[in-house]
């Protein structure tokens, strides 16, 4: 079985196995149609089926990341071993630094493949899931308001800051680089420099799926982190 490259056709069954593997991510098949950078191929099992889902992109700079689903039937019979070989080999040909993978800490199997193509761990990620938000209280958080409003600062969404101020992409892109330094990169080149400075229409698409929080005081912007919450598959609500 040989990988062939992502039809339109292609995508629904692509995405449910992507979202099988990693659930928080169930959304992202939504803009495959659209254009991008990304390489995407699936393979074919004898029956028809989808047997596994694999891509290739660039994050920055030359630095890449890869994602490889093998659906649970195929699994254990030397196809991801075969396919991670040739994304590798993709990697190399694009020029690539550095290539990175995003498996789950559990996936152990997932995790020794890596190793055997001598990866290694760079960081780890969490995330969390709110199970009911409405018995959340939102108590502290006014009280946190208050505070923030008698230093001139307030709490708002993207969204609204940017009907009223076109600049906003650019002064939030800005902010963003100002505080890079000191902050571990998810994609660290191999040579450990900072990387490459973002475009403000990179920064917009890499944030596109984000409800990001910024705080404003006047003309200056200040950006202490940015927040993001996303509905789950299971529609749980997840930071």
């Amino acid at each position: 079985m040989h990988p062939t490259r992502l039809t339109v056709a292609d995508i629904r069954a692509a995405g449910a196995l992507l979202a099988e593997a990693y659930p928080h991510r169930a959304h992202e098949p939504e803009r495959w149609d659209r254009p991008n950078d990304a390489h995407r191929w699936i393979v074919a099992a004898p029956d028809g089926s989808l047997a596994a889902y694999l891509a290739l992109w660039r994050v920055q700079a030359m630095q890449y990341r890869m994602d490889l689903v093998v659906g649970p039937r195929e699994r254990g019979h030397g196809l991801g071993t075969g396919l991670l070989d040739f994304l590798i080999a993709s990697a190399r040909a694009a020029g690539a630094a550095s290539l990175q993978a995003r498996p789950y800490s559990e996936e152990s199997r997932a995790l020794a493949l890596l190793a055997s193509r001598e990866f290694r761990e760079t960081m780890r990620m969490t995330g969390l899931e709110l199970e009911d938000v409405s018995a959340v209280s939102l108590e502290p958080i006014a009280r946190y308001e208050g505070q923030l409003a008698e230093r001139g600062l307030r709490v708002t969404t993207l969204a609204e800051d940017l009907s009223v101020n076109s600049d906003g992409w650019r002064k939030l892109r800005d902010v963003n680089e100002a505080s890079r330094p000191g902050w571990p990169d998810p994609d660290p080149p191999p040579d450990a420099t900072s990387g490459e400075e973002q475009s403000v229409e990179q920064f917009r698409a890499q944030a596109h799926d984000f409800h990001m929080i910024p705080r404003r005081a006047s003309w200056r912007w200040i950006m202490s982190g940015t927040s993001a919450i996303r509905r789950s598959r299971s529609g749980t609500p997840r930071v």
